[in-house]
């Protein structure tokens, strides 16, 4: 009996025991390595991103999309396993830098922070953490963490970048190597535009008439005949647009893209300048705007390529051709990894908390509003049997046979339509996706136990996508 009563002491004392030991785990962290130590915040921001990715991938939203299965995992598994991946490249990244010798400095790092142009060209990331303190606050996520991850990680990733192809690197791209990469992948072009919409007297937005259209699109292609057909130069097209416009102000800008990219002012314009030759004119028309597009060579813009003062051209291109390559090596180097993680930590901050509600309100509403209309369709076609019985049986005694409806299935779908968008709505897009990105957030260091709310939807992966732009750029 005595042995009996010692055994459940023992057991119980071991399960107390291991209950403490579990209480006790210290889940601040997430991986580390040699090197550092990832916070938890940082996890649950890659989480946040992971979701958004997640959600592109599997058309769904909300909670949904934890029991969607993408790429053979149910999308639960796959949040996880993209956060973790994603902080191991941060640990990798800095690991590379460390090994090679590749200072970032916290001055580096505070610069690119506070710099007004790195988010969407307008904003910096130091505004959108104020913008998003909050929702990200109450998802777990820090300021350090957000800082380390957004701009910390891209900065290094920059340096270490220039380390291998930049001037005196290891694999050092020569100029006649990025200039034949340049003439070969960009279009260098001049264009102007009219907006197919008007302001009416009243101030509010209005679609121009057929008429007006047409009037729009005879002058538009009038001026590419200029060129094309008259040989008249571009500085004569924009003083006749002047002159037609009775204006002082000259309508063009000048652009060099990747003709392998998309374009921001519509796709339309970019398959054109592709079967353009040089020197050639072309009228565009897209969704939202006519325009007037000329090409000039490439090789025009050489100078601005190798320019020493002003290396941004210099920087989006070379990025753009080594990029896959950077990409593969930082992959590689990943996978050799050595680095711990904090199962506990993994265990406890799980997906569904980088859920803001109101994806799941939105996924709610969507049901409902399928549902009402399954059941209006449903009542309309019992309406119409019940009319189609009653039509049949009068003026006989016979019954009739009516079939019924048993109901009929509703399902929502969309269209979209490919919009190209002017410069003040590209300027209003940019401001939209800066307020959704006041959306994802900060401090399981300081809140643990705090969960996910209100508009936290894509902000973190739109900050990703912004910083991983300008790395690129």
């Amino acid at each position: 009996m005595k042995n009996i009563v010692k055994k459940i002491v023992a057991a119980s004392f071991c399960g107390a025991l291991l209950l403490s030991t579990t209480a006790c785990s210290d889940t601040s962290w997430s991986v580390k390595n040699d090197n550092e130590t990832l916070s938890i915040g940082t996890y649950i921001y890659y989480m946040s991103q992971a979701y958004s990715e997640a959600k592109e991938k599997s058309g769904k939203s909300g909670d949904a999309v934890l029991s969607e299965t993408i790429e053979k995992k149910t999308g639960d598994q796959w949040i996880r396993d993209r956060a973790k991946e994603l902080c191991l490249e941060q640990l990798t990244v800095n690991k590379l830098c460390k090994d090679n010798k590749v200072t970032v400095t916290d001055d580096e790092i505070d610069t690119s922070y506070n710099d007004s142009s790195q988010f969407y060209g307008m904003y910096s990331y130091a505004q959108m953490w104020i913008y998003s303190k909050q929702s990200y606050e109450d998802m777990g996520i820090s300021e350090d963490s957000y800082k380390n991850a957004v701009v910390g990680t891209a900065v290094a990733k920059d340096k270490l970048f220039d380390n291998i192809y930049g001037e005196g690197g290891s694999q050092e791209v020569k100029e006649s190597e990025l200039e034949k990469y340049f003439t070969d992948n960009y279009v260098y072009y001049k264009y102007f535009s009219a907006s197919l919409t008007k302001t009416d007297d009243d101030g509010n937005s209005t679609d121009l008439t057929d008429a007006e259209k047409e009037t729009l699109k005879v002058k538009y292609e009038n001026y590419a005949k200029m060129i094309n057909n008259e040989k008249k130069t571009i500085d004569d097209v924009i003083e006749k647009y002047k002159e037609n416009e009775d204006t002082e102000d000259d309508p063009s800008m000048v652009s060099c893209d990747n003709i392998n990219d998309s374009f921001v002012i519509g796709d339309e314009v970019k398959d054109k300048l592709e079967k353009m030759k040089d020197g050639e004119a072309a009228y565009v028309a897209t969704d939202s705007e006519y325009y007037f597009v000329y090409k000039m060579p490439i090789k025009d813009n050489i100078s601005s390529l190798t320019d020493k003062n002003d290396t941004s051209l210099h920087s989006q291109v070379i990025h753009k051709y080594k990029n896959d390559d950077f990409t593969k090596y930082i992959d590689e180097q990943t996978k050799k990894l050595k680095y711990e993680q904090n199962d506990a930590a993994f265990a406890k901050y799980t997906p569904d908390r980088v859920i803001p509600d109101e994806d799941n309100s939105t996924a709610e509403e969507s049901s409902t509003v399928s549902s009402e209309e399954s059941i209006e369709e449903s009542s309309e076609s019992s309406k119409e049997s019940a009319s189609s019985e009653q039509t049949s049986s009068t003026g006989t005694d016979t019954e009739s046979e009516v079939s019924a409806s048993s109901g009929t299935e509703s399902s929502d779908s969309g269209s979209s339509s490919k919009a190209s968008e002017s410069s003040d709505e590209v300027t209003s897009k940019t401001v939209e996706q800066s307020k959704a990105e006041t959306s994802v957030a900060s401090a399981v260091e300081n809140k643990p136990e705090s969960s996910a709310s209100g508009t936290a939807s894509s902000a973190a992966d739109q900050t990703s996508s912004a910083a991983s732009n300008n790395f690129a750029a």
